[in-house]
């Protein structure tokens, strides 16, 4: 007699051991628990660990080596845009005035006009069809914002300032239309998006590096950080905790999203549960309460989507049970103040007192902002005596100052269109079971970008990778339900 599988879900099980083993590292480090707690945790973890770990880094091996070898000219010129957007050193504004082209700029500089170059000789060579397609669709939104930023050089504060950053954000948005153009299946898009996240864990990686090598500066530490007592950040390339926390969060909500969602073969299993894990770790270590934010709001999603109402309920309820009957409530609390007064807390670490400064400013010149990338740095944290803060840590604060309405107008529009499109894709007749799929998983993602972009310029800054390339696949998403399988062929048409 044929042995028939119980249809029990085997798979819902490793899910929910995965969740308590993050549970129980995230507070691990959270939590202040005495010397023999610690060691009765490590002991509970250490059998999982060396059951998981084997597998998963074979199977990580085994995935990396297959993207490697598909990898084209498209991706070089994504990682050549993610490698000049690395920072290297800090400037404020006297450093900037005094020495506008330093070696690292240059550096910069090499690699965006590389970038700039490959286009230009494909466009050329009729090889790659690029322009029509950047003002095309999403992305003819967003370029009209950039129409915005280059036309506010005429009264910027900074005028080279602001076409510098301005041709930056403009190369980004041509490699992506490039990329578009080139594509002809979802599937190979897909591999731009695992690129993206693979770069994504390379810098985490540096930053884990860094800490390993120089502790001290990685793992800044102080009273004013509350029940850790530090913070990670990466120190070479320079990365704030903030980013470390988002591209954890946005890495953490990509696996979270595939183990749901069972994508992938059953052999990846253990790699994304190790790469959830030690992302959401991550993320707790780097302190970044909009980021952790990001990501709870994007497990609900992914959750929501997916149709996982049990689990949702299930995992809800145990989170109230152990704030109910243990004193795990307050440990998260203190945690999220992070050694702050909850009156600064409110102020949202002082970004509200800057926000209120920069409306002052932008009442000044309501009708024309100060410049593209000009007016938050130069204009209100020169005025906040922040020269070293290099912008009002919000995208929408911030393009209101420097581009006024005009800016702020498709900015938003662009943002409303591409959680449209992935919502719609998610359930829509036309497409694949994979691409709703992949749209769950990505509007997961934008989720993180969206509640993360309230308090940084993750939108609007050089290179904004992950942004784009959600945007990227809204726009495929576009016009496969607008032309089905012609969807590809149609694009640059």
């Amino acid at each position: 007699m044929e042995f028939v599988r119980p249809m029990t879900k085997v798979r819902s099980v490793w899910q929910l051991i995965a969740f308590l083993v993050i549970g129980l590292l995230t507070f691990y480090m959270m939590v202040p628990f005495e010397s023999t707690t610690r060691v009765l945790l490590l002991i509970l973890l250490f059998p999982t660990l060396v059951f998981v770990l084997p597998p998963a880094i074979r199977s990580g091996l085994r995935n990396s080596l297959t993207l490697f070898r598909a990898l084209t000219w498209q991706h070089g010129l994504w990682f050549l845009l993610f490698l000049s957007g690395l920072v290297f050193r800090l400037r404020d504004v006297q450093d900037i005035n005094k020495d506008p082209v330093d070696a690292w700029a240059i550096f910069r500089m090499a690699l965006e006009m590389v970038v700039a170059v490959v286009l230009v000789a494909r466009l050329v060579a009729r090889r790659t069809p690029w322009l029509g397609v950047l003002f095309q669709g999403l992305l003819g939104v967003l370029a009209a914002y950039l129409f915005v930023c280059f036309f506010s050089i005429l009264w910027s504060v900074k005028p080279a300032w602001t076409l510098f950053k301005s041709g930056e954000y403009t190369v980004d948005l041509a490699v992506l239309a490039a990329i578009l153009v080139s594509v002809t299946s979802t599937e190979e898009y897909e591999r731009l998006l695992n690129w993206t996240w693979v770069l994504l864990g390379i810098v985490l990686g540096t930053t884990w590096l860094g800490a390993i090598i120089d502790p001290t500066d990685a793992l800044q530490g102080g009273q004013e950080l509350g029940t850790l007592g530090y913070e990670l950040r990466g120190i070479f390339p320079v990365l704030s905790s903030d980013s470390v926390g988002e591209f954890s969060a946005i890495l953490g909500i990509v696996m979270l999203s595939r183990l749901v969602l069972h994508r992938g073969e059953e052999s990846d299993r253990a790699w994304y549960r190790l790469l959830l894990a030690g992302s959401f770790v991550t993320l707790v270590i780097s302190q970044a309460r909009s980021a952790l934010g990001g990501f709870l709001f994007g497990t609900v999603v992914v959750l929501f989507l997916s149709r996982r109402f049990l689990l949702t309920a299930l995992l809800g309820l145990a989170g109230a049970v152990v704030f109910v009957f243990t004193d795990s409530a307050q440990y998260v609390w203190n945690f999220v103040l992070r050694g702050q007064e909850e009156q600064q807390f409110q102020s949202l670490s002082s970004r509200a007192d800057w926000w209120q400064f920069a409306w002052e400013q932008f009442l000044r010149h309501p009708w024309t902002g100060y410049g593209a990338y000009a007016g938050g740095r130069f204009v209100v944290m020169a005025g906040l005596q922040m020269p070293g803060t290099p912008d009002v840590h919000s995208s929408f604060v911030e393009t209101l100052v420097d581009t006024s309405v005009w800016g702020l107008m498709p900015l938003i529009v662009v943002l409303l269109a591409v959680w449209f499109y992935l919502l719609r894709a998610v359930r829509h007749s036309r497409l694949s079971q994979a691409e709703s799929y992949l749209a769950i998983e990505l509007t997961a993602v934008l989720g993180v970008l969206s509640v993360r972009s309230v308090l940084s310029t993750n939108l609007i800054s050089h290179p904004a990778l992950p942004f784009l390339a959600v945007l990227g696949f809204a726009e495929l998403m576009r016009r496969r339900q607008k032309f089905g399988d012609r969807a590809f062929l149609s694009i640059g048409n």
